[in-house]
């Protein structure tokens, strides 16, 4: 995995440190499905699915998560779970991210108490229904006690 990797991800001019994260995330996706019996190249969308909800779940759905698993997804021409990742990924720089609108509605100290730095998928045209249904009541529940 490492020397392709680095070498996809050099051609994409991806900064070291982004770099570095990127593989840490693979590595961590790798062991998560290890610990299930599967090897990462064997797991399926569902199994991707579960996997981004263990991530929301620990509050580790950082954007460097999720793209350092996609981008190698991609490299490895795993072609249905590339495009549950696009749905998830697809709308990152078109909108512009909730934590950005929040900050702008309620304050940044809201926001932050709100995404907790995490990325926060924009639920537009194409995301799953799985993560809409988890996501959504999250979100409602956190700005609920935000204004307490």
């Amino acid at each position: 995995m490492e020397e392709e990797y680095e070498a996809y991800l050099d051609q994409r001019n991806v900064d070291p440190e982004t770099k570095a994260a990127y593989k840490k995330a693979v590595l961590k996706a790798m062991k998560y499905f290890e610990a299930r019996g599967l090897e990462f190249e064997e797991a399926g969308v569902a199994d991707f699915e579960a996997y981004i909800d263990h991530l929301i779940s620990v509050g580790e759905n950082s954007e460097d998560n999720i793209l350092g698993v996609a981008r190698y997804v991609y490299l490895r021409d795993m072609k249905e779970v590339w495009i549950y990742f696009a749905a998830i990924i697809g709308g990152r720089e078109i909108l512009p991210s909730i934590a950005d609108r929040l900050e702008e509605i309620a304050g940044k100290e809201v926001a932050d108490e709100v995404c907790q730095g995490r990325l926060i998928t924009i639920l537009c045209g194409g995301s799953g229904r799985a993560l809409a249904t988890y996501t959504i009541p999250r979100i409602i529940d956190c700005l609920a006690e935000v204004d307490k």
